[in-house]
């Protein structure tokens, strides 16, 4: 007498299977978003110090990009928090006082400039602190700055040197 076998593979259930696919995109949405925010991080040296308007007009639409994308994973996760903590307080009033000095400014223009650019540093910032959550990924930012400031110094080394033309 021959018996049946059970079925042992068991189908999963349709919500488990959703569960997982969310996870993954989860996964994939903030591994894009912590590369996108290295990238941010590691190229402005390269590009003549974003010294030059042209150069850090380009800067400021690649940040607004990623601030963006950001924000909605944030209203994705109905995470609408914005500042967190007192230093999250303390770069934003940075910013506020580079724009009240636009209002008395000499050069106008020169004032505008300086507070996009304040602006764009809080921007870059607030988006390490949402996108890094644990140790790990402060380690690895740091070592994003490190690799940058590595190929800058060795840029300028053989420049010194004559390598470099």
């Amino acid at each position: 007498m021959a018996q049946k076998k059970k079925n042992v593979h068991k189908k999963k259930p349709a919500v488990a299977i959703e569960e997982t696919k969310k996870t993954n995109i989860n996964k994939w949405l903030t591994l894009a978003l912590f590369i996108a925010l290295a990238v941010l991080i590691f190229y402005p040296p390269y590009v003549r110090g974003l010294f030059f308007n042209e150069n850090i007009f380009i800067y400021h639409i690649l940040t607004a990009l990623v601030f963006i994308f950001i924000w909605v994973e944030k209203i994705r996760r109905r995470d609408y928090s914005f500042l967190r903590t007192p230093l999250d307080w303390a770069v934003l009033a940075y910013v506020a006082a580079y724009l009240l000095s636009l209002f008395g400014a000499v050069h106008p223009g020169e004032a505008l400039y300086g507070f996009l650019r304040a602006l764009n540093l809080f921007m870059v910032y607030w988006m390490v602190t949402q996108v890094v959550k644990d140790y790990q990924g402060y380690e690895k930012i740091l070592q994003v700055l490190l690799a940058s400031g590595a190929g800058v110094a060795a840029i300028g080394i053989l420049a010194a040197t004559g390598y470099s033309k």
